[in-house]
């Protein structure tokens, strides 16, 4: 399967080297990915895998999210158990069936990991976060790490809501409820979509075949990797 290039690689690797993000920043990425889910969710598409580790950067420093390995095709539930444990959705591991609501507990989660640092229900072990997560959407209070805005813990709160059809993003006026909420406010969306937008870390990439913003582990010895000359008739509409 042959991928476009994201010479800027996981946003996991950016948070980790920064600790945590700042609000507009975070927002930034946040937008991004709303525009994203936005587009799966209107072919009937959930996506169920959200993290930083799948957040790649492209050479202007927009995001493009990839593995599409828990993707599916959902148009009403499915009740397929999957995803990252701390990310996981409270309908998921109650096995009641999930929608696109559980991708808008993930958007939840993924902001308050970027400002935090770190998950709201990380534990020592996998069954001790799905107690939390259980927890928390029956009668739970996040905790902060980290100082926030009252508008970043709002929309975070709204999209951690317990019951999955009460979620930010599932009522009725779905992603525009998301994209109209106060945290949001003064967000130019037109100069994302149009990427006229300034990205707020831009990767510094020496040439197309520039690998510095991966880990050299994943990276491939070059001596082994098939040479292609832009000419060739495989990239005609590619």
């Amino acid at each position: 399967m042959l991928m476009e290039l994201c010479q800027g690689g996981e946003l996991f690797s950016r948070l980790l080297e920064l600790k945590v993000l700042d609000e507009k920043t975070t927002m930034f990425y946040a937008a991004c990915i709303v525009e994203a889910l936005e587009a799966l969710h209107t072919h009937n598409n959930i996506y169920r895998d959200l993290k930083p580790e799948n957040i790649l950067l492209d050479t202007a420093g927009f995001v493009k999210m990839v593995d599409f390995g828990f993707a599916k095709k959902v148009d009403e539930r499915t009740f397929t158990t999957c995803g990252t444990p701390e990310y996981v959705s409270p309908e998921m591991l109650e096995h009641e069936g999930h929608d696109k609501a559980t991708d808008y507990w993930t958007l939840g989660i993924f902001i308050y990991e970027c400002l935090s640092g770190t998950t709201p229900f990380a534990a020592n072990n996998y069954l001790s976060t799905y107690d939390k997560i259980l927890a928390y959407a029956k009668h739970g209070k996040l905790k902060w790490p980290v100082e926030v805005s009252d508008e970043a813990k709002d929309i975070i709160g709204a999209l951690l809501h317990g019951q999955s059809d009460q979620r930010l993003g599932c009522l009725a006026g779905g992603c525009d409820d998301i994209k109209r909420h106060p945290w949001f406010a003064g967000f130019d969306w037109d100069g994302l979509k149009a990427k006229t937008m300034p990205a707020p870390f831009v990767p510094t990439v020496e040439s197309n075949t520039d690998t510095q913003y991966f880990d050299p582990e994943d990276v491939s010895d070059e001596s082994s990797v098939e040479s292609y000359d832009e000419d060739d008739d495989w990239c005609t509409g590619f």
